[in-house]
């Protein structure tokens, strides 16, 4: 059987910065990575805490991106130092590589709806779902 943790880091009870944790027996993956929007003229944007990723990040394997708003997406500049795959729908991908650094770029990995990707613990599959920017996506996740 396998052992599921699902923590949320931001995003509940909030408009912004959504950021979820799906952890998997000993691997780590993580669910959007969205900023929030200060009120504040003297803040620009506002992250999850990002203290908990620095410590388990030899943990985690992947980054899964829902769609291109940026609170899911605002923060992922500030997720390099993981260096691993960003898998998102092809308009997120576009956008997401205006935020990362060209030597960064390699890590995006296009999905297709319906298609699973196939990882050693589950499979997932991104499903349209209606929202306001084209390519949003639900994740179904198959253990």
């Amino acid at each position: 059987m396998e052992k599921i943790k699902i923590t949320p880091l931001g995003g509940l009870g909030e408009v912004g910065k959504n950021l979820l944790l799906f952890e998997i027996n000993s691997r780590v993956y993580i669910i959007d990575a969205g900023i929030k929007f200060s009120s504040d003229p003297e803040i620009d944007f506002i992250l999850p805490d990002l203290d908990y990723l620095e410590k388990i990040k030899h943990k985690i394997e992947g980054i899964f991106i829902t769609h291109g708003h940026e609170d899911h997406i605002g923060g992922i500049s500030k997720l390099g130092f993981l260096n691993v795959p960003i898998y998102s729908p092809p308009l997120a991908n576009e956008l997401i590589k205006k935020k990362l650094l060209r030597d960064q770029q390699h890590l995006l990995k296009d999905i297709q709806i319906y298609k699973p990707f196939n990882f050693e613990d589950f499979k997932i599959i991104w499903f349209p779902v209606v929202h306001s920017i084209p390519d949003s996506c639900g994740l179904l996740i198959r253990t």
